[in-house]
């Protein structure tokens, strides 16, 4: 069947399919993006962004135990230092959690560790992280103190994404999850790489001694990024997230009426006894299956692709919807490739995992030296 399509053909049902699915269920689309809040504090804006954070979040609630609350956890600091890139990060985790203490809520973890990870019962990765967030609230006004703590722990990130890394592609390990962790893992290692040059320039090293080591870093993820996303592309092409549903787990049953409104015979499960109808029964071409007329000619090819049914085996989620002359991606393997390759081209959580990397390399100088502090005072007043 699939050899009668034109590329242009498998195309147009490719792009139909994606634009159903992104308007009704993105969900069923690979959800391996950065998470939302590193890419909100990656940029040279952050600590604008910090301030816009904290001024909804506290300002509003007019809680004033959250003031003393954030204000004791945060020191005796009026202002805190190094409020930008992951600085600003883990401030906006402090508020988040002491949020959630004071409205006792039971789960005390941050959100972006749990978007990331969900059910994860063992990560090296996600233990890194973790465990990296606390010794920075821990030492969150002692420079000294993060130097040290961000130079132990980045080395022992790096170590953990290597071996993920190698697992994804080498092991047979791909999974979705996986893949996610990884590149948020890589992500949030660039952020601790940068964060260590602010740190360290303010003692007087040029940030020229600190360029050079983090483009590398990011020229290995772009590398294998590449790599992970072919690996995971083909992954997702095998996993049969495309399957045709049918009312009798065979043929979709299709009703024949000889016009809008009369009835002209039963339903037809097997395109073997439709054939058989057409030929003794059949005379005319504006029969109508539901409300689509159709040329019975073509209504025979098209029994078997009646619906297309996607589930994404990984969250369980599903989308059905009437397909009647287009390619479909259960019947056709070319048409999930086709499919497949405009979802990684255009889905922009996922289109943007390059251009993330990129960016931050482009921008790194401007990284690197922006500075900004945290005050108690500007979060209550709101300005």
């Amino acid at each position: 069947m699939g050899s009668d399509w034109s590329q242009e053909e498998y195309d147009s049902s490719a792009l139909w399919i994606y634009d159903d699915v992104l308007q009704y269920k993105p969900s069923l689309l690979p959800d391996i993006g950065i998470d939302e809040s590193l890419l909100k504090y990656s940029g040279t804006d952050s600590n604008a962004v910090l301030q816009v954070y904290s001024n909804e979040t506290l300002s509003e609630t007019l809680v004033p135990e959250y003031i003393e609350k954030l204000g004791s956890t945060l020191g005796a600091l009026e202002s805190v230092p190094n409020a930008v890139g992951l600085g600003a990060l883990v401030i906006s985790f402090i508020i988040e959690i002491i949020i959630k203490v004071n409205t006792q809520t039971s789960d005390y973890t941050y959100s972006m560790i749990r978007r990331v990870f969900g059910e994860e019962k063992a990560s090296s990765v996600r233990d890194t992280m973790s465990e990296y967030l606390k010794r920075h609230r821990m030492f969150i006004n002692n420079d000294q103190r993060l130097r040290e703590e961000l130079r132990r722990l980045e080395q022992q990130l790096s170590n953990h994404l290597t071996i993920l890394a190698n697992s994804l592609l080498h092991d047979g390990q791909m999974s979705s999850r996986g893949f996610k962790i990884w590149v948020n893992g890589a992500a949030f290692h660039v952020q601790m790489l940068i964060f260590e040059a602010q740190l360290n320039i303010q003692t007087g090293t040029p940030a020229s001694g600190y360029v050079n080591s983090i483009e590398v870093a990011i020229d290995s993820y772009e590398q294998d990024l590449d790599n992970l996303l072919e690996k995971h592309k083909t992954y997702k092409i095998n996993s049969n997230m495309f399957t045709s549903k049918c009312s009798n787990n065979s043929y979709p049953k299709i009703r024949f009426y000889e016009n809008r409104h009369n009835k002209l015979s039963g339903d037809f499960p097997h395109p073997n006894l439709l054939e058989k109808h057409k030929t003794d029964k059949i005379n005319s071409n504006s029969f109508i299956t539901e409300t689509i007329i159709v040329n019975v000619h073509d209504l025979i090819a098209y029994i078997p692709i009646k619906h297309y049914y996607m589930q994404n085996y990984e969250n369980g989620h599903t989308r059905q919807r009437k397909v009647f002359n287009r390619p479909n991606p259960w019947h056709d393997p070319k048409a999930l490739t086709t499919f497949m390759n405009l979802v990684y081209s255009n889905y922009e959580p996922i289109k943007g995992l390059k251009s993330y990397f990129l960016k931050i390399k482009n921008d790194l100088n401007s990284l690197i030296r922006q500075r900004g502090s945290f005050t108690l005072s500007s979060a209550v007043s709101g300005k």
